[in-house]
């Protein structure tokens, strides 16, 4: 492990619950643990866009038959509602109790022209401004952010558990390292991945628009790549991307 990924991962530790993450429940567990998705698709609100019900079926069976997260529900929300009203695009929400189910809430919009004019302006990745994407970043959240929780060690410290954690620390590692060697200083890796990571100053956020930019992206940065073969072979799930 290099000294630039070790002051990264203290930098950027994981925050709890901000960017697009709501919990009802602490939870956490084995990190090799997997689940069985939901089997009928999500229920999906019918005041939603067109397009946003179409790609919340289709990202909920990907991430479903890979991952084993279940998006039971895709949920709207307007205008009356202080997420929408503040600028929200979406966020999840975890199932009570439950790590491998939840709810992602969307904004009746339709997303196309935001995504489109943020890809645009690099706010996010290149050929990842539409709504597969956006959905694609929320359900990162909720497989590797929402489960995360702090317990108490033996000798009074602290670790993290659940989502994933092992497997993303030895992920995002060995994609510091990675764009280190092709010469980009650690202080700029997140405006390397998107306006947003850069934005936000957040691993969770890094974490997932790298998520997105994996399946979705076109050229993506060798890092992200890195990042995303790193982090399937260590969970022990196939690394084909979605866009594939």
């Amino acid at each position: 492990m290099t000294q630039t990924a070790e002051e990264f991962l203290a930098h950027y530790g994981v925050k709890g619950m901000k960017w697009g993450v709501r919990k009802d429940q602490e939870t956490g567990g084995d990190d090799k643990l997997r689940f069985h998705g939901h089997e009928h698709g999500p229920v999906i609100s019918s005041d939603l866009h067109e397009e946003t019900k179409l790609a919340s079926r289709e990202v909920a069976s990907l991430i479903s038959q890979r991952y084993g997260f279940s998006i039971k529900e895709v949920v709207s929300m307007g205008p009356g509602n202080p997420e929408y009203e503040a600028g929200t695009m979406g966020y999840v929400q975890l199932g009570s109790g439950k790590a491998n189910e939840g709810t992602i809430f969307v904004s009746t919009d339709d997303l196309r022209p935001a995504m489109k004019a943020s890809e645009e302006v690099g706010w996010v990745g290149k050929d990842c401004g539409h709504t597969h994407s956006f959905l694609t970043h929320e359900a990162a959240h909720a497989i590797f952010h929402a489960p995360v929780r702090n317990v108490r060690t033996t000798f009074g410290g602290v670790k993290q558990v659940g989502g994933n954690i092992e497997a993303r620390n030895v992920a995002i590692k060995a994609a510091i390292d990675a764009s280190v060697r092709e010469g980009i200083p650690e202080f700029e890796f997140l405006n390397r991945i998107s306006g947003y990571a850069a934005a936000s100053g957040s691993r969770e956020e890094a974490e997932a628009e790298m998520f997105s930019q994996y399946h979705w992206g076109s050229d993506s940065p060798n890092y992200v790549k890195v990042w995303g073969e790193t982090l399937h072979r260590e969970m022990g799930i196939d690394s084909t991307p979605f866009k594939e």
